[in-house]
């Protein structure tokens, strides 16, 4: 039955209640019932997100980390996901230094849980650079920048582009920095990803 709601796009909400009863009452696995859940609570926050609803978004992503916490502990991967969100959301209301702290913070969940060398860090890392970007701390903005290279370049799972527009952030940056000749050299390669 909750497997309607979510397949048809229809009342996430609805669809998430029935999944958490299903991680008390059935002989489901309850970490399936609780993916579940989870995903639906996201696709709220991602319709909230769109709609520029940022406080409903707030109120979702605090249900996703209490719910994370309360059935996994602190430091799992569905509470570094409702953290990423919330970062998102603080992103958009241009109130970058919460939102930073949001994406550090799943960023020591993830790297606790997995590697440094992963594609959610490397995303973390483009997020955190733009915040940095954005508030003019350019310096630091171009060390997360270089990190979420690194990793691309470790694991090979940059798209061209994606690739293209790392470039182009770095580009900015130091273009920003008044380093002429290197922001020409990253957008050059940027256009090489994107052409």
């Amino acid at each position: 039955y909750a497997a309607n709601y979510d397949s048809a796009g229809v009342n996430y909400f609805k669809a998430s209640m029935q999944y958490l009863q299903l991680t008390k009452v059935s002989n489901l696995p309850a970490n399936w019932a609780y993916t579940k859940f989870f995903t639906c609570l996201k696709r709220i926050a991602e319709l909230y997100m769109n709609s520029k609803v940022y406080d409903q978004v707030f109120d979702v992503t605090d249900i996703i980390i209490r719910y994370a916490k309360n059935g996994f502990g602190n430091n799992s991967k569905f509470e570094a996901e409702g953290l990423t969100i919330n970062g998102r959301a603080y992103f958009f209301k241009e109130q970058y230094d919460k939102a930073l702290e949001s994406w550090l913070q799943a960023v020591r969940i993830n790297i606790s849980l997995y590697t440094e060398e992963n594609s959610d860090v490397a995303r973390l890392y483009d997020f955190i650079g733009n915040a940095y970007y954005l508030s003019k701390v350019y310096d630091l903005a171009l060390n997360f920048y270089l990190k979420e290279l690194s990793i691309h370049n470790k694991i090979n799972d940059g798209n061209d582009i994606d690739m293209g527009t790392l470039y182009s952030y770095l580009g900015n940056v130091y273009f920003a920095k008044s380093n002429y000749q290197s922001a020409l050299e990253n957008y050059q390669k940027s256009l090489s990803f994107l052409i």
